[in-house]
């Protein structure tokens, strides 16, 4: 992935913050796949822990949600929501919004084909 679609990736994210439309940390994500309304898109630091990559991909699997990882730290994830500290992943609760990120991702794997 380049730099610019990342940037791009992470921006949407904010948007989608700002709109209301995210849940922020693996146990709170957890909780909302369990319901009837479930996240549209997780998005994974690449950089978290092994474990919590694991949790959190098993359970998208399981619930079928897309999850892709990105290579940010926690700590720039946290800072595309506007939180400190870090964060291991956030779901986007709304499909206009997650396709606004998958477009932005899917446009750097475009441009090295």
């Amino acid at each position: 992935m380049n730099e610019t679609a990342i940037k791009r990736a992470t921006s949407s994210i904010g948007l989608a913050k700002k709109a209301g439309k995210i849940i922020c940390g693996i146990p709170m994500i957890i909780e909302a796949l369990r319901t009837a309304k479930k996240p549209s898109l997780v998005i994974a630091s690449a950089e978290a822990s092994a474990n919590s990559l694991k949790k959190i991909s098993d359970k998208c699997k399981f619930y079928g949600v897309e999850i892709i990882t990105i290579p940010i730290s926690p700590d720039e994830l946290a800072h595309s929501v506007g939180n400190s500290g870090s964060v291991a992943a956030v779901s986007i609760n709304d499909g206009g919004l997650a396709d606004l990120v998958r477009s932005a991702l899917d446009e750097s794997k475009n441009l090295r084909s």
